[in-house]
């Protein structure tokens, strides 16, 4: 289980700095059904929610 969840927040990791879909729609494409659940559980690995990693600086940022 703990494998298929770190698949699941690495697709949504590469998802959210490579899209513009909104978080739920995020949390549906890699397979949780409850949007609070997702970030629950992407802020536990990550630590940081799905909105600021999305804001944090990256390579795959575009940018000044």
């Amino acid at each position: 289980l703990s494998y298929l969840t770190g698949l699941r927040i690495q697709k949504a990791k590469e998802l959210i700095k490579t899209t513009t879909f909104k978080m739920y729609e995020i949390a549906e494409m890699v397979g949780y059904n409850n949007p609070e659940h997702f970030n629950r559980t992407f802020r536990k690995l990550t630590g940081m929610s799905p909105a600021q990693y999305r804001k944090a600086p990256g390579e795959e940022e575009k940018g000044d």
